[in-house]
């Protein structure tokens, strides 16, 4: 646990403390009330029923402890911002004050009652039995706030301690030495007490945070539940949606193949008859890349040959009739040069036998260099 989670752990646990001592001193005082009333009437029963400087003692702490009684409830009841200290101070106020009144109703029994109408042994057991009923009643309520009780403590056996020193016969010796024994017991016993107090209210400050803990974590869980189910149900929108799309890609591509099939079928049955219409017209297309200097011929029977574009051209000028020669390379020049539409001529080449032929050439340049206007292919 880090220092700020185990600082704020005991800051909750003092809170819950003091929230708890607000209860339990109201128990406190009524039970110091119950044990007034109780005291004075063993002292009525069994010693004198007159009245006495205790019985005045005994009636104005209870008259005391009945005021007391009030503010704890107003303190329940009223809390400003500060509430934690002030609440704290009033609270070892009540303690303090409350053992001032039992340390002086011991003053009395002690020192202000006359031998002759309580006799000392009877006086110590009176006392013991005063002093340790409220010493338990302070253990049982006040230990949660250490403070608390030793406020208690303190002032109600101050009595008994400085009698020690100023009245101190040999025949009270065994009393005073029972009394020290008891108040080391019992500070021992606030001691523990008050250390398991504080283990039991940290602990169940711990449980309490971690159900906190665990009732967000569920929460969460829910709410990670119902995102995954959202998205679930999304994921199988989604599939399905892919598989009708699938379905339809499916069928688009069945619709494409049939189509592609039947251009295919088309083309070749213009690619046949394309042929044989070159066949008998005796065309023989060409494509002269102009830039790599290639030159592809295609032969009537579709067969196509490349030749190197110089070679081939300075094989047709050698056969050229010499009277077309030179309208050959002008117009050639020309389109070539961007200054007609497209190359047409009629020239005589001469055959293999010897004879002249006529023959017909057409050609068109597709491709031009963007900013040069250079011709790159014609066909």
């Amino acid at each position: 646990m880090s220092g700020l989670q185990e600082e704020y752990l005991q800051h909750q646990t003092k809170i819950e403390q003091l929230k708890l001592s607000t209860q339990y001193i109201r128990w406190y005082l009524i039970s110091l009330i119950l044990l007034c009333l109780i005291s004075y009437g063993i002292f009525s029963y069994y010693f004198s029923s007159t009245i006495t400087i205790f019985s005045w003692s005994i009636g104005l702490t209870v008259v005391a402890l009945v005021c007391l009684l009030f503010i704890p409830n107003i303190l329940t009841h009223y809390r400003t911002i500060d509430f934690t200290k002030k609440a704290d101070r009033v609270l070892q106020s009540i303690c303090l004050f409350s053992g001032i009144l039992i340390g002086i109703n011991v003053t009395i029994i002690h020192f202000y009652l006359p031998p002759d109408l309580i006799a000392l042994p009877d006086a110590h057991i009176l006392i013991a039995l005063f002093i340790t009923s409220a010493h338990i009643i302070g253990l049982t309520f006040l230990t949660q706030q250490p403070r608390y009780f030793y406020l208690l403590f303190i002032p109600s056996t101050f009595p008994l301690l400085i009698a020690q020193f100023t009245h101190n016969p040999i025949t009270q010796l065994p009393f005073y030495f029972a009394y020290n024994l008891t108040f080391v017991a019992t500070v021992l016993c606030a001691y523990a007490t008050q250390r398991n107090y504080q283990k039991i209210s940290q602990l169940l400050l711990k449980n309490k945070q971690l159900v906190q803990i665990s009732d967000q974590h569920t929460q969460w869980a829910e709410e990670l539940c119902v995102q995954l189910q959202q998205e679930v149900n999304k994921s199988k929108d989604i599939e399905a949606q892919l598989q009708f799309n699938n379905h339809l890609l499916e069928q688009k591509v069945r619709e494409r193949t049939y189509d592609l099939t039947k251009m295919n079928e088309q083309l070749e049955s213009h690619h046949y008859n394309l042929a044989f219409a070159h066949e008998t017209a005796g065309i023989r297309p060409w494509d002269w890349d102009i830039e790599s200097q290639r030159l592809e011929i295609t032969f009537f029977d579709q067969q196509k040959q490349t030749q190197t574009a110089i070679i081939h051209l300075n094989t047709i000028l050698d056969r050229i009739h010499p009277s077309d020669k030179k309208l050959f390379d002008e117009r050639l020049k020309q389109h070539l040069e961007g200054v007609t539409d497209h190359f047409n001529i009629t020239f005589r080449i001469l055959r293999r036998d010897g004879s002249w032929r006529w023959i017909h050439d057409v050609g068109r340049v597709i491709t031009r260099d963007p900013k040069t206007q250079k011709a790159l292919r014609m066909v």
